[in-house]
Parts: C-alpha cells; structure tokens; sequence
C-alpha cells in the first residue's frame, strides 16, 4: 500500500460535486495530507512540491529541488518533516521553515515507493536498482543497505511499531527485513509473477500481497506462513490495497476495474465493486465506513457497508491520487493535466 496517497489545479466541492474551488498548480502524481489534515502536499511532473493550507486553498510553500518527476511524497507522523522523491533522489524539508534539510544520494536508479517509520526517525525507500536503503531522517545518512532482490523493488512498508518492514517487487518474493540491523528475518514464496502491493495490518500480525497474478495473498507476519490465497474475481493486475481500522478486511483493486472486498479471517469476498476504469488510486476514512477510488476520468465515493457508489465525480482527465482528510469531510484527488478536485463530503 503506498505510504503517501496519491492536483495541476486543486478544486474544491461540496457535497452535490458542484465546484468551489481551484488551486493553481501541475499535473499532480501524489498527494499527502498531516494527520490534523491542515496541510495538503501535492507534487508531480513539474518539479515542486507545493503545501496548501487546506483550510483555505491558501500555497504555503513551492519547494523546488528535484530534477525530474516527483513520484513519491510522505509526512512524518507529527507533520513537521515532508519527504519527497524523484528518478533515484530523496528529499527531506523542514516543513515549518520550508527549507531543504537534506539530498541523501545511494539510489542508483528510480525511486518507486517510500515509507516513514511510526516514530519519524527513518524512512525507508524502493528501487528499481534492487535495493532497499533506511535513511537517517535527522542528518540524512544511509544507516542500512537491503540486499537480496533481483529485479526492481516496487513495494515497501514498515510495521505498525517500527520494527520491522516488508519488500516486494519484482522477483515474486517477499522479504521481511529487521529494522534495527538490516538483516533479513524470512522470505515468502508463491506468487508467479510480478508483485505490486504490500500491506500491514493494524496490529502488525498479517501481510497482504497483490500483484500481476491476479492473486491476493495474506500471510502470517510472525511465521512466514500463507493464510489465505484470495483468487478467481480479480482478471487483471492488483494495483492498489487499502486495510480496514479493525483489520477486519481488505479492498484490493483491478485495471479491470473491479475493487474486492475481502474478510480476512475467512479468505471471503464481503463485496465486489464495479468503477468505470483501470483503478489506480483508492483510500479509505479513518473510521473505515467510506472508500474513494480514482478510475478513469471518475472519483467515487462508495459505502463501505452496501456497496453503494454513494457518489460519482467527473474530472476533465485520468486521476492519479486520491487522499482523505481525516475527519472524512474532504477528499482530494490528482489528475493527469492541470486540474485536481477537493471534494466536500
């Protein structure tokens, strides 16, 4: 699951979807917002990472250091550190002061997914060089090196204590690595082709995995061990995973379109949702009742609960990220030209 969720222009709606509002930026790949929801982060294909105050579409900050696409963004848990990503950089800012703080180098090629560790003192990174490097999020240091994929490394997330975090990529093989030393604790085996989702449930016990074998995969995080092979509704490549607050179940969306709503104890499918394209961004509400998925030129919003698309937004291009606030009230969403939407629900 990526860590960061993923306007061009930020709008605003309410709950009708008539517009409101426009931010005035670029194409927008990913989006972040602080967990008082006060700040929004959005960046993408012109270089910068612009802060918003939410509360007022208000531009706080454009940040400008990368030189190329920026892919990835992150906020540390207490909103004061900002971290972004671009070709094989990483970032770090001081999003108080809005400077710089630190261009750690190591990465040799492309960047593909980042994550924070629940206290803020590391972050961790996903390349397509086939490693995964842990970063000092104080002074910017390489602390550790994680060796032993063969091809890229597409997804990464670290548990819900910090100490310990999951790869995966393209291989087909899991690795679970301790955070403290870089060693690596177990490998698990048994997807066939690409894997592109990682997922940790709340309490840390269980993994998801997703991936080009259209299956999804929950293990045992302690043991290593396969608990349920979730196959035969998924008929394209897993792009996305969201985890409900409880743990209780599992989304997993499709380029076909479909989002599965899975129970975890049983390995059964709970709903199945039909959106109007390749599902390539979806979120969740804090309180686990509402899913937004960004399909096409589409933002939906359904009940968790029916299965319901409660609400359909049209965009004027393909959307790339969507985000919650975390009151539920808002959602964002990033689109591929100059227009991303904020939506009052």
């Amino acid at each position: 699951m990526n860590s960061s969720s993923r306007c061009g222009a930020t709008s605003t709606a309410d709950s009708s979807g008539d517009l409101l509002r426009t931010l005035d930026t670029g194409r927008v790949d990913s989006v972040a917002i602080s967990s008082d929801s006060k700040r929004l982060v959005t960046a993408g294909h012109d270089q910068a990472v612009r802060v918003w105050d939410s509360s007022n579409a208000q531009l706080e900050h454009a940040l400008r250091a990368h030189t190329g696409a920026v892919l990835s963004v992150d906020l540390s848990a207490d909103g004061t550190r900002l971290i972004s990503t671009a070709g094989s950089t990483v970032r770090t800012w001081d999003l108080t002061s809005a400077h710089l703080q630190h261009a750690p180098q190591g990465h040799t090629d492309t960047i593909y997914e980042l994550a924070v560790s629940p206290d803020g003192t590391w972050l961790t990174s996903a390349s397509r060089d086939s490693t995964v490097r842990i970063w000092d999020t104080a002074n910017g240091q390489s602390l550790r090196v994680l060796q032993g994929h063969t091809g890229t490394v597409a997804a990464v997330e670290i548990s819900p204590d910090g100490t310990w975090l999951a790869s995966a990529g393209h291989d087909t093989v899991i690795r679970i690595w301790d955070a403290a030393t870089g060693s690596l604790v177990r490998t698990l085996t048994g997807h066939t082709e690409y894997i592109n989702e990682l997922a940790i449930s709340p309490d840390g016990t269980w993994i998801a995995s997703a991936g080009d074998d259209e299956s999804v995969r929950i293990w045992n995080a302690a043991t290593g061990s396969l608990v349920h092979t979730l196959t035969g509704h998924h008929t394209d490549r897993i792009y996305e995973s969201v985890i409900s607050p409880d743990g209780t179940w599992l989304a997993t969306s499709d380029f076909t379109g479909r989002v599965q709503i899975w129970d975890v104890s049983s390995g059964h499918l709970r709903q199945s949702l039909a959106a109007s394209g390749p599902v390539v961004a979806m979120t969740l509400t804090q309180d686990g009742t509402r899913l937004a998925t960004g399909a096409g030129r589409a933002m939906t919003i359904w009940d968790v609960a029916t299965g319901e698309a409660t609400a359909v937004m049209r965009m004027d291009a393909n959307v790339n990220a969507v985000c919650w606030s975390s009151d539920g009230r808002s959602v964002f969403a990033g689109t591929a030209d100059l227009f991303g939407y904020r939506y009052i629900t």
